[in-house]
């Protein structure tokens, strides 16, 4: 049974607005980090959530789009709202912009859209449809 447009959009916006939300509480009170870098972890592992449920929506809207494509998209995506959440970190009270979390976020959205890519391609009934020459 495959879920309509609007719901798997509907995910995507609202982890957008759950990123935004944490984004701009001036302080994070989430305890001690286990270990250093502990918070690129946590970066990387929420862009890749958003990345494939963005790859998620964008597949089953765009049925022909190709696997690659979709994977460069999303990461693509990713990555540019994670640079869009640091630019707005900076204009929060007590939190600051850092290229690391930027840099955390894209891996993390090029980790989530290729296992979403790699899930099509394993998943029965999925038809790939080449993509035209360009």
């Amino acid at each position: 049974m495959k879920l309509g447009l609007a719901l798997r959009w509907s995910v995507v916006v609202a982890g957008t607005a759950v990123i935004f939300y944490f984004s701009s509480r001036s302080h994070l009170n989430l305890g001690q980090a286990a270990f250093e870098g502990a918070d690129k972890l946590e970066h990387a592992a929420v862009f890749l959530v958003w990345a494939w449920t963005f790859s998620w929506a964008l597949a089953a809207t765009f049925p022909g789009l190709g696997k690659l494509r979709g994977l460069y998209l999303a990461a693509l995506a990713g990555t540019l709202y994670g640079a869009f959440d640091e630019l707005h970190q900076r204009h929060v009270l007590g939190r600051t912009a850092a290229l690391a979390d930027l840099a955390a976020d894209a891996a993390g959205a090029l980790l989530g859209a290729a296992l979403h890519a790699a899930r099509r391609r394993n998943s029965p009934g999925v038809q790939e449809q080449p993509s035209p020459p360009a």
